[in-house]
């Protein structure tokens, strides 16, 4: 269930995610609890808006679709949302990836479990720069998909 809250100003959202049942989340090697709130500060919130328009809101969808995924431990849902090609680490060696029947293949050498909890550390603290919108340390970038207008994955540093 999403839980959308509009703050003090158009497209200022706080996402709450809850996930049946409470407690620890289904995969036991994930640190973080299942019920677990991103909350974007407003200056980057008001960053959003104003570069991405009518798409903010969708923005915060595509988050925390992202992470609950992540919590439910279905990364497979994960993979129509990155843009193809993308670079990605294996065992220290980098692979390009070209579409998404190789990234279901890859899923769990590239989302590890210690790169499943960098992303939901990171949620929480996006940059908004001329590259898309970074989480984190770069643990992830997403841009908008200018030909079909969708938010996609387009940088994995795992």
């Amino acid at each position: 269930m999403i839980v959308a809250r509009v703050l003090a100003i158009p497209f200022m959202l706080a996402v709450s995610s809850s996930i049946t049942p409470p407690g620890l989340c289904q995969d036991a090697n994930l640190a973080l609890p299942v019920h677990q709130e991103i909350i974007i500060s407003q200056d980057v919130q008001k960053q959003i808006a104003e570069r991405y328009e009518d798409k903010a809101i969708d923005f915060m969808v595509f988050i925390q679709s992202i992470q609950e995924a992540i919590l439910k431990n279905k990364i497979d849902k994960v993979a129509p949302s990155i843009q193809y090609p993308i670079r990605v680490d294996i065992n220290g060696r980098q692979k390009l990836i070209k579409s998404r029947k190789q990234m279901l293949q890859l899923l769990p050498k590239i989302f590890t479990k210690n790169y499943k909890n960098r992303i939901l550390e990171d949620f929480s603290d996006l940059h908004v720069l001329s590259q898309g919108i970074m989480l984190g340390r770069g643990s992830m970038w997403i841009n908008l998909d200018q030909k079909n207008e969708n938010w996609m994955i387009i940088t994995i540093n795992n």
